[in-house]
C-alpha cells in the first residue's frame, strides 16, 4: 500500500508492518542490527571459503539461519546469486551496502 512518500510493508527479516520511506530498506528499524549481522555473516562464510561454490542453503545451514533471511538480503541486492546454479556471491565494493543511506 502506497501513501505517496511513505509505504507500509511488511519486514523482510521479522514479518511486522512498518512505515517506511519510499526508497528505502524494506527492514524495520527494530531489526536493522540484525540485517547488518547477517550480512557480515554470510560475507565471511563467502569470502573464507572463496573455492566452494555455495548456495543460500548451504550458507544459511553454516550459519544457522532460516533460508528465507538470506534470501531477502539477495532481494533487497546485498547479494546476488551466479552462474544459474545459485551460488551466492557480493560485489567486492561495499558501497551498495551502506548502513547510513537506508536511514
Amino acid at each position: 500500500m502506497s501513501t505517496g512518500q511513505f509505504d507500509l510493508i511488511k519486514c523482510g527479516i521479522c514479518g511486522k508492518a512498518f512505515v517506511k520511506y519510499t526508497g528505502g530498506r524494506p527492514t524495520c528499524p527494530d531489526c536493522y542490527a540484525e540485517e547488518e549481522a547477517l550480512y557480515r555473516r554470510v560475507r565471511g562464510v563467502l569470502t573464507t571459503y572463496p573455492e566452494r561454490r555455495m548456495g543460500i542453503g548451504d550458507v544459511a545451514e553454516m550459519i544457522g539461519v532460516e533460508e528465507r533471511k538470506i534470501s531477502y538480503l539477495v532481494d533487497i541486492g546485498m547479494f546476488k546469486l551466479t552462474s544459474g546454479l545459485g551460488e551466492l556471491s557480493w560485489e567486492d565494493d561495499d558501497s551498495r551496502y551502506d548502513a547510513k543511506k537506508r536511514l
